[in-house]
């Protein structure tokens, strides 16, 4: 990550870890279908709005760690991509 990024994707980071904590926290108790209100894992660092995916669906984005779930349509950073997207969550990857 260039330095100028570093700090651009520190909100993306913040979140994540947060999200991570939700999965050790409800992982074990909640049903493999059943949707989880993630944090949106986007650039702004006042966003709060959910992004409903199941654990294996957000473990499938998070298993390739430049990849973030964000809510349709909220901030990326320049060239970041959108590499999958549903009516419920984009998934966007950083450049290496």
């Amino acid at each position: 990550m260039r330095p100028y990024e570093a700090g651009l994707a520190a909100p993306q980071h913040e979140t994540r870890r947060a999200n991570e904590r939700l999965v050790l926290a409800v992982g074990h108790i909640v049903e493999a279908e059943r949707e989880v209100p993630f944090l949106c894992e986007c650039m702004d660092p006042f966003c709060t709005e959910p992004v409903p995916m199941t654990l294996q669906e957000y473990e499938s984005v998070h298993a390739h760690p430049r990849r973030f779930a964000l809510v349709p349509g909220h901030a990326t950073v320049a060239g970041e991509q959108i590499v999958g997207e549903d009516s419920r969550f984009q998934i966007t990857e950083k450049p290496e």
